[in-house]
């Protein structure tokens, strides 16, 4: 009986010893894993000089889409503003490299003067990222340079001039309102209508001014050009400028959309509300969207640890008109950018260094979103 006993406790006790024994290795498996989920959820933190306003106009637009993607990317966003004023941009960014600690440093060449912010990135030896508007360096200039993410602009002036063009018989007459003359966004616009007005020679130009990205100062320009000549076609530089000369027309009691033909830039809401009343034949852009795709490509030169080629990529934008606003509105009207899966926009490390180019067009855009019937 006792020989019984014994037995019977020495079996408890070895079911005792291995269950403890597993529960000690279960311990360490989950502790495991939680190290490695630790690991892979571990928060990169960029800092953005964003040239304009936190929460109006095109940049807070960017800032808005940029903290939708960031949330599921895992990124912390650190941003200052320099509020359309070089100035404030550069004295900003200067307290943001200086004192904050980052991974990554987002800049946008504004009126060519972010060359200082990109010096002071490389004292830090911080990689930083160019957005929308480049510098007319070569990237090995900056050991720390290490991606751009840049529109096609010459392009969409280009297809700007020529939708407008088109509609034009009998004697076209062009007025040109450009954003001005230092910005590279700007610049290239510019240099696609001028390849378009080459190209068609039997469109008169005005007169050309600058709005200084502003719909007041558009507002004004057009009226003192309305009291000299009407033309037939506006060509402006972007939402803003377009808005300030519709504003003008009506003034003189001409119909925008009908007496004269007008283009836009940058998928404003009141651009898009032009569109669709007919004012404004379309308004072009999409690169609002820049921002938070060049997340995406942070994201993945942060996962490959730089080992992959700087990742520079130039972008298609695209025109919303006609065709197209009662898809684009139905999908992204009330703006809950949180319904594209930006991670399907992810890259991997071997597709980076085939040099593989991301889909970051309207097309995708559409595709990516939970909101959009396809």
């Amino acid at each position: 009986m006792r020989c019984g006993k014994q037995s019977e406790l020495l079996y408890l006790n070895r079911i005792e010893f291995v269950m403890m024994f597993m529960f000690r290795t279960m311990l360490v498996v989950i502790s495991l894993l939680l190290s490695v989920a630790t690991t892979s959820a571990e928060v990169i933190r960029v800092g953005v000089v964003n040239p304009g306003y936190q929460d109006t106009g095109f940049w807070g637009q960017v800032s808005d889409v940029m903290a939708a993607a960031a949330k599921q990317l895992n990124i912390e966003l650190v941003e200052v503003y320099g509020q359309r004023h070089w100035k404030i941009m550069l004295n900003e960014g200067r307290v943001l490299i200086e004192q904050q600690p980052l991974d990554y440093l987002i800049l946008v060449n504004e009126h060519q003067r972010a060359k200082d912010l990109i010096r002071l990135a490389e004292h830090k030896q911080l990689p930083t990222f160019m957005l929308l508007n480049d510098f007319d360096e070569p990237e090995q200039t900056y050991s720390f340079w290490k991606g751009s993410l840049i529109p096609d602009n010459h392009a969409a002036g280009l297809e700007m001039a020529n939708r407008l063009f088109a509609l034009q018989q009998g004697s076209p007459r062009l007025f040109t309102i450009i954003g001005d003359h230092l910005t590279p966004a700007s610049l290239a616009r510019t240099s696609g209508l001028d390849s378009a007005l080459q190209a068609n020679t039997s469109v008169k130009e005005l007169l050309r001014v600058s709005g200084e990205w502003s719909e007041e100062v558009a507002y004004q320009k057009t009226l003192l050009m309305l009291r000299r000549d009407t033309p037939n076609m506006i060509w402006a530089a972007n939402d803003n400028i377009a808005l300030g000369a519709i504003r003008a027309l009506k003034q003189h009691n001409l119909v925008p959309g009908k007496d004269v033909a007008l283009a836009g830039l940058n998928w404003s809401q009141a651009g898009l509300n032009a569109v669709e009343q007919g004012e404004l034949l379309l308004t072009h852009g999409g690169h609002f969207m820049a921002g938070a795709w060049m997340l995406v490509m942070i994201h993945d030169y942060h996962q490959a640890n730089g080992a992959i080629p700087t990742l520079q990529q130039t972008f298609e934008m695209s025109a919303i008109d006609a065709t197209n606003i009662k898809k684009y509105l139905e999908c992204f009207g009330d703006k809950q950018w949180s319904r594209i899966d930006f991670r399907r926009y992810v890259l991997s490390k071997e597709d980076l260094s085939k040099g593989r180019q991301y889909p970051f067009h309207l097309k995708s855009m559409f595709r990516f979103a939970s909101s959009c019937r396809q």
